[in-house]
């Protein structure tokens, strides 16, 4: 600054021609000062609008430089936002945040939105993508879970309708069963009465023998291989008396010890033609 101020005041020394007649050198010198003090503040103003010149134009540097950074910096937010776009998304919540930064975007832009507007579309269409997918994702779920509860409604149904023919199965066959053992006891029930009715009419039989035939009959079936496991109890229920009870159980022990007395002549021939029929 020292430096301009010394360049301003030689710039401001001016010769001056002496005029005719003079006084020669005290005029000159005179004449040499005075316009050294008319022209100082002129180079002060001059000095003053340098300055101010030099500071606006550090301004307009410092401006342009700030609106280049911003600039700068905007384009990269722009880039990084753009490559976020073009990346999508999948979840419904990060679709949501992209449309809705998208939209703050394209509100907040005032000139040449059109790449922002075309973001803005783009993440929109996203969301209603995600949006899309989900109710999708909901609609296969809910059918997934229709399906599974009728698989299960079909499994109960179908493990009631076995449930229900094992029952009847198990109920014919036990109405089937009764009923051969009922049929089977019938039939042991004919067959005992016919025995009981068989053995009624021997024992009736044996009963018209009297006391005499009896003891033959028992003599006959003691000689007999088969012996008298059965006979015994017959004439036992046939015999009148219970003398005659004992004396034909007697009879039978001596029989099977061979201990028997021989009958007597009017028992032979009472007995022969029996014998020989």
């Amino acid at each position: 600054m020292p430096l301009m101020l010394a360049m301003s005041d030689r710039e401001a020394l001016v010769q001056v021609q002496p005029a005719p007649g003079g006084l020669g050198t005290e005029s000159s010198a005179a004449r040499w000062g005075r316009r050294g003090h008319a022209a100082a503040p002129i180079a002060r103003s001059r000095s003053s609008t340098r300055r101010r010149w030099a500071f606006a134009g550090a301004l307009l540097a410092l401006a342009a430089t700030a609106s280049t950074v911003h600039v700068v910096m905007l384009n990269a937010e722009d880039t990084a936002f753009t490559h976020r776009v073009n990346g999508g998304c999948e979840e419904l919540d990060a679709c949501r945040q992209l449309a809705a930064a998208a939209e703050r975007r394209a509100t907040d832009c005032l000139v040449g939105c059109g790449a922002r507007a075309a973001e803005h579309r783009m993440a929109r269409f996203l969301l209603y993508r995600s949006e899309e997918r989900l109710a999708v994702r909901a609609h296969y779920r809910q059918r997934e879970e229709t399906e599974r509860l009728e698989q299960q409604t079909q499994r109960a149904e179908q493990l009631d309708l076995w449930q229900r023919e094992r029952a009847a199965r198990v109920d014919t066959a036990e109405r089937e069963h009764r009923r051969r053992i009922e049929l089977e006891q019938l039939k042991q029930d004919r067959l005992d009465r016919r025995l009981v009715e068989e053995r009624q009419r021997r024992v009736e039989y044996l009963a018209l023998l009297g006391a005499d035939g009896r003891a033959k009959r028992l003599r006959r079936c003691a000689a007999a291989p088969t012996g008298c496991g059965l006979v015994i109890s017959e004439l036992l229920d046939a015999a009148s008396t219970d003398a005659e009870k004992r004396s034909l159980a007697e009879l039978h022990e001596q029989l099977l010890t061979g201990e028997a007395p021989a009958p007597a002549s009017r028992e032979v021939a009472t007995t022969g033609p029996l014998q020989r029929s």
